[in-house]
């Protein structure tokens, strides 16, 4: 079996979706109530994909950073 890892950061303005994103793809939840990441919250996420002749082990963090009108 092959591992890969890989780093997701999510940077935009502020109340663009960002959270929600990780929420539905993290936990497969969807919730309309808007809660202001304050700093960055981090999630992870294992995805195995079957290949030809082996199983691919996909590690995905996510970290989602507080909504910004700019990032240095």
């Amino acid at each position: 079996m092959t591992t890969i890892s890989k780093k997701v950061c999510l940077l935009g303005d502020f109340a663009v979706g960002k959270t929600s994103l990780v929420r539905r793809f993290v936990y497969n939840l969807f919730d309309d109530k808007y809660i202001s990441t304050i700093g960055v919250k981090v999630s992870r996420k294992s995805v195995s994909i079957p290949g030809d002749n082996e199983i691919v082990q996909l590690t995905i963090m996510l970290w989602d950073l507080a909504g910004s009108e700019e990032f240095t």
